[in-house]
């Protein structure tokens, strides 16, 4: 049988080495947790620059970061260009800078793949994923039907890549933002801290595409969305879906932490937590802990930005969006303030607070947006707009009722 491609989406802290590691004990999959960012990163740079030659934008700075899209006119349009794009581009930059970069990063999530990445290469980005795969496929002793990568904060490149492989099937991964933000503020390595903004809105940025590509012309029927808390409350259930939708048999080693196996570290899974308690089994209690311990104004300022994305996912919020625009309003914007003057190693906001600040009230403010381009400025498309406007919930398989209450409960 014919070895078909599998990629999939998540953000920092979501559980993507869990994941991967639990579908690849089933011989007929193997998957890496982030192997190789700088493979997007370079891919965004070129498509920043054909986009920038083709509108004829003088001022538009091109770069490697991966954006979130929202409050630019001019990032709303860079989004649809990388939404119609493929992987059939010419890899244009310094081949030897991005093995040096692709080898440096992948000491971090794939060091015992990490020589290999020296020698990545490609004339194209289709024949750079294709490599990338190849090198991946080392770590499998058997002949898999999938065979592929998850990675994080680029989950807009999936039309491109369903264009680029039309045999090839995508999983997004959905975490609680205010589990994975507390996680990340809490991260013993400071240098890895993100901004809560930025990381909220590439969170909204997930959500909003994920449920657009659920109808997409090239992704849908190959696409599957779970959550990180289903996972864990109801690991057979939830692996028992990913393996249907693959058409794959289930295989009960995927749900047993004995046979989970970190590639990387060469021993059986242990978990990513911030914790330093090696895990055993799928822990419940490690899905809600953020809620004992997150300050109180923390959760304010996530759930303010993140409310409509939560709401649609089914996620219980703890504060209504009426009070944190009028009682809370006040500590909101504090809290933003402090967010956003703060130094940190990650962002991807513009740099003014004034700018953003006004920016996310008046995106719960504005009463009804009607231009189509206002409406991608502040909900990435109109498909999640009308989510919004009639109160609804997302397509997706997440089981989030028990979750849910245990967090009711704390």
């Amino acid at each position: 049988m014919k070895t078909k491609y599998i990629f999939g989406a998540s953000l920092p802290r979501s559980g993507t080495k869990l994941y991967t590691y639990a579908l690849s004990a089933n011989k007929k999959i193997m998957m890496a947790s982030n192997p190789n960012i700088e493979l997007f990163k370079f891919l965004k740079k070129e498509n920043s620059e054909i986009f920038k030659k083709r509108k004829k934008l003088k001022n538009l700075k091109t770069n490697y970061m991966m954006e979130d899209y929202y409050g630019s006119y001019k990032k709303s349009d860079m989004l649809q260009h990388i939404l119609r794009s493929n992987l059939n581009i010419k890899f244009k930059e310094n081949i030897k800078e991005f093995r040096n970069k692709s080898y440096i990063r992948s000491k971090r999530e794939i060091k015992d793949l990490s020589l290999h990445m020296k020698k990545i290469s490609g004339k194209t980005f289709k024949e750079l994923f294709e490599d990338q795969i190849k090198i991946i496929k080392k770590r499998s002793k058997n002949d898999p039907q999938w065979l592929g990568f998850s990675e994080s904060w680029v989950i807009e490149f999936f039309p491109a890549i369903a264009r680029s492989f039309p045999d090839a099937k995508f999983l997004i991964n959905i975490r609680d933002p205010r589990a994975t933000i507390y996680a990340n503020q809490n991260v013993r390595k400071k240098s890895k801290i993100a901004q809560i903004l930025s990381y909220s809105r590439h969170f909204r940025k997930q959500i909003a595409l994920a449920n657009s590509y659920l109808k997409s012309k090239h992704l849908k029927n190959r696409i599957h969305i779970f959550t990180y808390e289903s996972l864990i409350f109801y690991p057979k259930k939830t692996i028992k879906r990913i393996c249907k939708f693959l058409d794959v048999r289930f295989d009960s080693k995927s749900t047993q932490y004995k046979n989970i196996y970190d590639f990387q570290n060469k021993e059986n899974f242990k978990g990513a937590s911030i914790s330093l308690i090696p895990l055993s089994n799928f822990d419940k209690k490690r899905t809600y802990f953020w809620k004992q311990n997150i300050n109180d104004n923390i959760l304010k300022y996530i759930e303010f930005l993140c409310y409509h994305e939560l709401k649609a996912c089914g996620y219980k919020l703890f504060n209504n969006l009426e009070t944190l625009l009028t009682k809370n309003k006040k500590k909101i914007k504090e809290s933003f303030k402090k967010d956003l003057l703060r130094k940190v190693n990650w962002r991807s906001d513009s740099g003014n607070p004034k700018k953003e600040i006004r920016f996310e009230f008046s995106r719960h403010t504005k009463k009804k947006v009607t231009k189509t381009k206002d409406i991608k400025k502040y909900f990435i498309n109109d498909d999640f707009y009308k989510i919004k406007l009639k109160n609804k919930k997302i397509n997706t398989f997440h089981f989030l009722k028990d979750y849910n209450k245990a967090l009711n409960e704390i």
